[in-house]
């Protein structure tokens, strides 16, 4: 995701992981495809939306974790 530093936000939502980057240059697109075997979109806006299934809750809580130390 580009570090602790480029995340705005992280949110789960109908089985997908939004996260919102500060500079979607600074992302690992074969990191995250690894994390997303289902798929992957980035939006105009600085969305990643990950597309995970019944994981994303628990993806989303481990990430903001994860962020925070």
């Amino acid at each position: 995701l580009g570090g602790n530093d480029n995340v705005r936000s992280i949110e789960s939502l109908a089985g997908r992981l939004v996260v919102v980057l500060v500079d979607t240059n600074r992302r690992d697109d074969v990191a995250l495809a690894g994390i997303a075997p289902r798929g992957c979109a980035l939006t105009g806006s600085g969305e990643i939306h990950l597309l995970l299934g019944s994981t994303a809750d628990a993806m989303a809580v481990a990430l903001r974790s994860a962020l925070v130390d």
